[in-house]
């Protein structure tokens, strides 16, 4: 955003000097954007005494960028030079503060780009363990107390070089064990200690075991023995988890070793286990894993010996569905913009539930106050993985206009106001809403003399082409790139293209500056594989799910977004909208890209249905609302109370309209009603994937 200055007139009568108005100063440059670091964050440390960040070239204003100024902490700012990358001198270990600035020719400042993070080098230090002896078969505690110069993150042991697993830990920074040893004289416990930018020391410990003095007691005790759980509230995304450990015990409290332990749940059908360690270690402790995608209540029971040991733990699963007006959000990129149609504000809606987890697929759209004046891009959309949802907005007519959000039909609260101010456009000056950018290759192969030629299409603010502007490229990775200046003077149609290589692999980042304006960025990858290689079809497995691969500038309607399902019968399943998509599936995770040959070596199947039990359904000519089945069977809902007694009260916001036009995807069966129930969840739990539901 521009800044405006008013000046007024004056003299200045007690020393004689007139003095005469100043000149409007120019604005200062766009901040850097994207400062991070290139060595990977750990528990928010980076190990290493001298870290390298880099950044995004910063947007020139009014006058080309001269060089970046750095400064960490409390320093002074040092001139790095124009560049994208910096690696810091030498700093103690502790947490840091990083300041980044860019100046322009006439020494504007912009804003800073901060970021924080911690360096740490220094490996902890372990003590002796406590105690050093101990009795055969007798239930044992061992303690350490590690130090570090800032902070124990967690430990880690062996018994006889078997690995254990983590140990726990007091409020007084003691780590300790409890374990049992079945055999006598010396045997040994290695402890690892780890700080939080996981550098670690190791320290091995003898222990003497002397004979013990009477028989041990071989009988499994229900009150002696634990269930605990890392967490009893989760999320029901099937990706949340906890750890449950049991410990068996006998009557005297001693452990037993090597003892298989099972866990059941309450609600087998809905819940996972992963059995982690099943058999009971030096301690008498069995790990296992668990998660759902079902919100409610599971009641898990370990057992050994076919005997429940303890009453069990209850872990909750929480519904994740409904949207909080309270922790859903939004932002605005900027908040005055220039009433062109040219210049854009971003809004960024990020969606959340009561317990501010964030909530993908779910339907955003913005509403305008101007709506006859303004243009909205990409309204209504879904929600992505991160549940966000991304709008652009600009307008041909000055004033002010206020957004506002809605979402599943719930308004928020944050309404969104945007100043479109008045201002004649300049003809001859390239705009960063109407120039494109665009690489006829995105993947080659490093050091073997294939480019990619990028073309620059440069246009003004009326989405005129201009002709004799001097365009430049910029590479993230100069040192290995090299970039041709092909025609870098725009022709009468506005073009001018480069072509680009590089000796080794990875992926530049080109940024294409025009008359000292920032137009847009084209990003290539080099490999030594030449990119992404295609995938055969005999790698295709049944139940995969393929796209074609996308070039970067293709539209949000381009036919490489089409994704399709992989069914045993080998042919590629089409999903007619979104929301059956969203059924099977809570993202694009698993997707893989192939090549048109791999993708046409599929032949088209038949249409996705929904998953049975998760949505109702109507088609758009009827309003008959039904329930999916299995095999894509519909049966009609014959009631109201019918629909709430399976879906609730809020059973209406499950239902999705179908277009005649794939009628024939689905059959039809015999009608819901008292006499033939319905039941979503087994429904749906008999069909966890597409394969099971024949395709």
């Amino acid at each position: 955003m521009k800044k405006h200055y008013h000046f007024i007139l004056g003299i200045l009568f007690a020393t004689g000097i007139a003095l005469s108005a100043p000149s409007p100063a120019l604005a200062a440059p766009y901040r850097p954007t994207s400062l991070e670091s290139t060595v990977t964050l750990v528990n928010g440390y980076r190990p290493t005494a001298t870290p390298s960040v880099n950044w995004n070239h910063a947007q020139a204003n009014e006058l080309p960028i001269s060089h970046y100024e750095f400064k960490i902490d409390d320093g002074a700012y040092v001139n790095i030079g124009y560049t994208t990358n910096y690696t810091t001198p030498s700093l103690q270990d502790g947490r840091h503060t990083f300041y980044l600035r860019a100046v322009d020719t006439a020494n504007h400042v912009s804003e800073d780009t901060i970021l924080e993070f911690g360096t740490d080098i220094q490996s902890p230090t372990i003590g002796q363990i406590s105690p050093t002896t101990a009795v055969q078969n007798a239930f044992t505690t061992f303690t350490i107390h590690p130090l570090d110069n800032i902070e124990i993150k967690h430990c880690t042991y062996s018994i006889n070089s078997v690995f254990q697993g983590e140990m726990d830990v007091n409020s007084n920074w003691d780590f300790f064990i409890q374990a049992i040893f079945s055999g006598t004289g010396t045997q040994y416990i290695r402890t690892v200690c780890y700080d939080l930018a996981d550098n670690y020391t190791g320290t091995d410990h003898m222990i003497s075991i002397t004979p013990q003095s009477t028989p041990v007691d071989t009988t499994v005790s229900s009150i002696n023995s634990l269930v605990n759980a890392s967490k009893t509230t989760l999320k029901s995304d099937n990706y949340d988890s906890a750890v449950i450990s049991v410990t068996v015990r006998n009557a005297a409290g001693q452990p037993f070793v090597g003892k298989t332990v099972s866990l059941q749940s309450s609600r087998p059908n809905q819940d996972v286990i992963f059995n982690s360690s099943p058999v009971t270690n030096a301690s008498g402790v069995a790990t296992f894993t668990v998660r759902s995608s079902t919100a409610g209540s599971s009641l898990y029971r370990p057992v050994v010996e076919n005997s429940y040991v303890t009453d069990g733990i209850t872990i909750v699963y929480e519904d994740l569905s409904n949207v909080s007006k309270t922790y859903s959000s939004t932002f605005v990129n900027k908040t005055s913009v220039n009433a062109n149609n040219s210049d854009y504000a971003t809004i960024t809606i990020t969606v959340r539930n009561s317990s501010n987890t964030t909530l993908p697929n779910k339907l955003v759209t913005l509403e305008s106050t101007r709506p006859s004046y303004d243009n909205i891009v990409s309204s209504p959309t879904y929600t992505n993985s991160s549940g966000q949802a991304t709008f652009t907005v600009r307008s041909w007519v000055a004033g002010t206009s206020v957004y506002r959000p809605i979402i599943d039909g719930l308004y928020l609260n944050n309404d969104i106001s945007v100043y479109y101010y008045s201002t004649a456009v300049d003809t001859n000056a390239p705009s960063t809403y109407y120039s494109t950018v665009s690489p006829n290759k995105s993947y080659l192969i490093a050091n073997s003399g294939e480019v990619s030629i990028i073309t620059v299409l440069v246009k003004n603010g009326n989405n005129v082409p201009l002709s004799g502007k001097t365009v430049t490229l910029q590479s993230n990775r100069s040192a290995y790139d090299t970039i041709i200046n092909n025609s870098p003077t725009t022709n009468s149609q506005g073009y001018a293209s480069f072509y680009v290589r590089s000796t080794q692999p990875g992926t530049s980042t080109y940024s294409v500056i025009a008359d000292n304006v920032w137009l847009s960025n084209a990003t290539v990858t080099y490999s030594n594989a030449g990119g992404v290689s295609p995938v055969l079809p005999s790698n295709i497995p049944p139940g995969s799910l393929i796209k074609l691969e996308c070039p970067p500038y293709a539209g949000v309607n381009d036919a490489c977004r089409a994704v399709y399902f992989v069914g045993s019968d080998n042919k590629r399943h089409a999903f007619s909208h979104s929301k059956i998509y969203f059924s099977w599936y809570t993202d694009f995770g698993t997707v893989q890209s192939v090549n048109g040959v791999t993708m046409s070596s599929f032949m088209i199947g038949k249409n996705m249905g929904y998953r049975p039990g998760v949505r109702l359904v109507k088609f758009t000519s009827s309003p008959v609302v039904y329930a999916v089945s299995s095999n894509n069977m519909l049966r009609a809902i014959t009631s109201e109370a019918v629909a709430k007694n399976i879906y609730g009260a809020g059973w209406a916001k499950k239902i999705d309209d179908i277009s005649d036009a794939f009628m024939g995807d689905y059959q039809f069966g015999v009608a819901v009603d008292s006499n033939n129930p319905f039941n979503p969840t087994l429904e749906s739990a008999n069909k966890p994937n597409p394969l099971t539901n024949g395709y």
